[in-house]
């Protein structure tokens, strides 16, 4: 049986999206940026909302 783990960015008040419904809020720094990269390597499945997958498109 594989291992499920569930990710998602917020800020500290729980937002997940700027107030007129964008995620830019979030950019990370580049030792931010490299440690999710690291985690996300060893994801075999990603599973996203309709509105972020529309945005890594």
């Amino acid at each position: 049986m594989r291992d499920v783990t569930y990710s998602m960015g917020m800020t500290l008040d729980g937002f997940v999206m700027g107030p007129d419904g964008s995620f830019d809020w979030g950019d990370p720094d580049d030792d931010v940026f490299q440690i999710s990269m690291d985690e996300i390597l060893g994801v075999g499945v990603h599973f996203l909302g309709r509105r972020l997958y529309e945005a890594m498109l």
